[in-house]
């Protein structure tokens, strides 16, 4: 009977904890918003510390969506981030190669620079 709970703790204990574990350093690695050094830090302290340090970043990844979803309804005149700029030449390479009209790309082009969806602007307009 040793086995059973054995199995009912890697099942409900263990496999949870390490999908969660590999969802938050998967999702390290993904953010753009995060700099080399910010990933590093946040890299050895799941390593380090594998249940707290998923948990710290969970909380503080949360905390800081909720701020820039307020600050998101500000207006601001900030220069054009590094996503946009990449999305910018995204849609210029499709207009020089004949995919996109003169309009199409003047119109991605207003999407992009009023912050709206990024690359799903340069998406919607080549369809």
């Amino acid at each position: 009977m040793e086995w059973f709970w054995h199995t009912l703790v890697i099942c409900l204990i263990v496999v949870p904890i390490t999908i969660i574990w590999l969802t938050v350093a998967i999702e390290i690695f993904r953010r753009r918003d995060l700099n080399a050094f910010q990933r590093i830090c946040w890299l050895l302290v799941l390593f380090i510390l594998p249940l707290l340090g998923a948990i710290t970043y969970l909380i503080v990844s949360w905390r800081t969506v909720g701020r820039k979803q307020v600050s998101a309804g500000l207006p601001t005149s900030a220069p054009a981030t590094p996503g946009s700029v990449d999305d910018l030449t995204e849609l210029d390479r499709l207009r020089r190669s004949g995919v996109l009209t003169e309009a199409e790309f003047e119109a991605g082009k207003q999407r992009i620079l009023e912050g709206s969806s990024g690359r799903h602007a340069a998406e919607e307009v080549g369809s």
